[in-house]
């Protein structure tokens, strides 16, 4: 089992979703983190898992399967903004898709 088939069933209850195909690791604009996205396949359909990290020498966290565009209210933690920063979302309040921001490392 891969590492992150170990953190996707630690992190989801019933283990229904099966990791598959090639994981994409992607750089995020914030210095030294990264995020990766690999398919989910279940039964009567799929998803794509995210993951973050802090760097190269730190572990993988779980974020979350997605299927759609997420709310940006989801990028609750300044890791995981930092991870995902410029990441397309939408913004609930005023019903538009923007990007997932971290302002503090941009300045």
């Amino acid at each position: 089992m891969s590492e992150f088939q170990k953190i996707y069933n630690n992190n989801n209850e019933d283990n229904s979703g099966k990791l598959e195909g090639d994981i994409t690791i992607y750089d995020s604009p914030i210095e030294n983190y990264q995020t990766a996205s690999i398919n989910v396949a279940y039964d009567l359909g799929g998803s794509s898992a995210q993951f973050w990290r802090k760097d190269e020498n730190s572990d993988w966290n779980y974020f979350m399967g997605v299927q759609n565009t997420l709310s940006c209210d989801m990028y609750n933690t300044d890791d995981i903004k930092r991870a995902f920063a410029g990441d397309q979302c939408w913004d609930e309040e005023n019903k538009v898709n923007t990007y997932v921001r971290y302002y503090y490392d941009l300045f």
